[in-house]
């Protein structure tokens, strides 16, 4: 976004101010962007931004998010009928389909109030116990205890079964490094998402 709006590789964190940001909004909506578009990755800007001042690489004397607030508008809420997720349920899928575990991704996250990727990403065996999940979410830190319905069970099943507590359930997160998991749970979300689309269909 930044890239496309400024044509110089680096920009110094002393110009970004809130004009800049006023400017970049326009030019992104400009494009036909859409306001909560443009408030997601302003986001990403902002933690940037907090991180170089919390390193002491800027001195965030001219904090550009004082003057500059990130807008969004509310979204239609959206549901999903009772019968398309039997429907859901009842598709015949072998294990190396790719609609595979994206089937079984959704219906995890369905039947746990909508935990949603990153947060099923990161689950251990650990956070199993005594018939509940409960996990830190990883946005917000918020503690979460969910019961587990027999539903859900066919697919901890599949999933948990002889896995360490230190383990994560899901086959998500394969390396070891901070910055890598990040990355693994990022491809992942994507092919995620492009799979929804094929269940869909």
């Amino acid at each position: 976004m930044v890239k496309k709006f400024r044509k110089e590789k680096d920009i110094p964190f002393e110009e970004i101010t809130g004009a800049f940001l006023r400017k970049l909004e326009a030019d992104f909506l400009s494009r036909g962007n859409s306001l909560n578009g443009l408030a997601a990755l302003l986001r990403s800007l902002r933690a940037v931004y907090n991180k170089a001042v919390d390193d002491k690489l800027t001195s965030g004397s001219s904090y550009p998010f004082k003057d500059y607030r990130i807008r969004k508008t509310p979204t239609v809420k959206r549901a999903i009928s009772s019968k398309a997720i039997q429907d859901i349920i009842g598709l015949e899928l072998n294990k190396d389909d790719p609609c595979f575990h994206a089937r079984n991704y959704f219906l995890f996250s369905y039947l746990t109030f909508g935990m949603n990727f990153s947060d099923m990403a990161w689950l251990k065996a650990e956070d199993i116990s005594e018939g509940r999940i409960k996990y830190v979410r990883q946005k917000t830190k918020q503690v979460y205890d969910v019961k587990i319905v027999e539903s859900l069970k066919p697919i901890l099943e599949f999933y948990a079964d002889g896995k360490m507590p230190g383990e994560f359930i899901f086959p998500i997160i394969k390396r070891e490094t901070p910055a890598d998991r990040d990355k693994d749970v990022l491809w992942a979300r994507k092919g995620y998402n492009e799979e929804l689309k094929e269940l869909a269909k």
